[in-house]
């Protein structure tokens, strides 16, 4: 009797653990995906606008310039091994 309540119990601290795991996660992703807008958003901005308006350096352009094509270049690969692993 007592070792099947310790199964359930192992059962609900697993899930509860995946949960948890799940939720730090999605956070993650959230953060990762707000970065990865707000890179966007600023590189788009000093190339859309006159000089006047531009608050970026050359190396912080070049620092974000470099971080969307790597983002690029890795979304170009996993979609490659997604299509390659059906």
């Amino acid at each position: 009797m007592g070792g099947i309540e310790t199964e359930k119990k192992s059962i609900i601290r697993d899930e509860v653990l995946r949960q948890s795991m799940l939720r730090i996660a999605l956070v993650f992703l959230w953060l990762l995906s707000l970065m990865l807008l707000l890179a966007i958003s600023s590189f788009a901005w000093h190339k859309l606008t006159p000089i006047t308006l531009h608050f970026l350096n050359a190396q912080q352009v070049d620092s974000i310039q470099t971080f969307l094509l790597s983002c690029a270049i890795t979304s170009f690969f996993l979609t490659i091994i997604r299509t390659l692993a059906k």
